[in-house]
């Protein structure tokens, strides 16, 4: 074979070898380049978790998560609602309660209200409350009487005056706030002296332990991917410390939830 043959064959192996390499080079650098666009459109992200659910399936992930494996947990949280007097006094009289629940979605907790109850809703989407009127007449929607929706975060409740709230209602909401201790001081300023904040969220692994180290260590990429849930939290000690009169509180570690959001912190804290 003459040196020219050799030199073609040498250099066709070359651009071979390099045509090998390119789907390599591309598939390495695809979660990369996916955690990038993640990062640039990280808000539009955020914003269309919850509405696409909720357009596709009629509810959201955390209505879906809270109507299924959380349902024996809320049972025993909401138990001791019909044994609570309202502060107003007509309401009182007709054994209704004012309740503001934040971020509802598709009303997961409605049916473990007392019949009849005023409820206000503060919900980020807007699209949600299209949602309510078109289920107005179906359980549980019906159960109850939802007389405001109000487009909002739990960081600022400023529609609502202070003291003027019987019972607030936030499931699976304190992982997503900015900011968590304005949230805890606005839900304590609107409740009514003798009020009662009830709560279920999840928060984080004891540190150290191997579930803290793995929550960490997820966390970025996890808020980005799922609505701004922060899975690395301590959400028991904050309601702790916020200054209500007491905190009822109990803490679980369910097998049938994620492994991320299994620590779970279910109570109440009154006024």
């Amino acid at each position: 074979m003459s040196s020219s043959s050799v030199t073609a064959a040498q250099a066709a192996l070359a651009q071979l070898r390099q045509l090998q390499k390119r789907p390599l080079v591309l598939w390495s650098a695809a979660p990369l380049v996916s955690f990038l666009v993640m990062v640039i459109f990280r808000k539009q992200v955020r914003l269309g978790v919850r509405q696409i659910m909720a357009l596709l399936y009629g509810e959201d992930l955390k209505s879906k998560q809270n109507t299924t494996k959380l349902a024996r947990f809320k049972k025993v949280l909401f138990e001791n609602l019909k044994d609570l007097k309202s502060h107003d006094a007509q309401l009182r009289k007709d054994g209704r309660l004012y309740i503001v629940e934040l971020n509802p979605s598709t009303g997961s907790n409605f049916e473990f209200y007392p019949r009849g109850s005023k409820v206000v809703i503060v919900e980020t989407e807007l699209m949600f409350e299209q949602l309510y009127k078109k289920k107005q007449h179906e359980f549980p929607f019906s159960h109850i009487k939802v007389e405001r929706f109000i487009q909002g975060r739990p960081e600022s409740l400023k529609d609502l005056p202070d003291a003027s709230v019987d019972v607030v209602v936030a499931t699976l909401v304190c992982c997503s706030v900015e900011n968590l201790a304005v949230s805890m001081r606005e839900i304590k300023r609107v409740l009514a002296k003798g009020g009662r904040y009830y709560f279920l969220e999840h928060e984080q692994y004891q540190d150290p332990s191997w579930g803290y180290s793995i929550q960490k260590a997820v966390n970025p990429i996890w808020k980005m991917c799922n609505d701004g849930c922060n899975v690395s939290r301590r959400i028991g000690e904050v309601i702790e410390y916020v200054g209500f009169h007491s905190v009822t509180m109990k803490k679980y570690h369910p097998a049938e939830i994620p492994f991320l959001m299994r620590p779970l912190v279910v109570g109440f804290a009154t006024k």
